[in-house]
């Protein structure tokens, strides 16, 4: 299946903030992650305050970085083949490295596809 992915983070090659995907069909994921990484000005500004409130108030509690990695795991775990499109190569790395639990360890995801469409 095809999802389409969205991630906010820290500014140029901070932290992730958050992650989306949503499918051609079916439930949306959408996580949110801690860290204490200091913010951009533009991101406190324009990402912030509408981070817990997507897609309802209060709706996804803020994860571990390990737990939004499971969370992926969980997510994607039914599809064989899933394809990743993504509109921007950092919403890509995001995504890899959010799949990273560990040195050489990774979370159970096999087949996977990154189509990059720059808008």
């Amino acid at each position: 299946m095809r999802y389409f992915l969205d991630t906010e983070y820290y500014g140029f090659g901070g932290a992730l903030l958050s992650l989306a995907l949503v499918p051609a069909d079916g439930d949306e994921l959408y996580l949110t992650l801690k860290s204490d990484e200091h913010l951009v000005d533009w991101v406190e500004r324009h990402v912030l305050p509408y981070l817990d409130m997507v897609p309802e108030p209060l709706s996804c509690p803020r994860l571990s970085r390990r737990d939004a990695a499971h969370a992926l795991e969980r997510y994607l775990r039914h599809d064989e083949e899933p394809l990743i499109v993504a509109d921007c190569p950092e919403d890509i790395l995001h995504f890899c490295n959010l799949m990273m639990t560990g040195r050489g360890d990774m979370i159970e995801l096999r087949h996977l596809t990154f189509r990059l469409v720059p808008m």
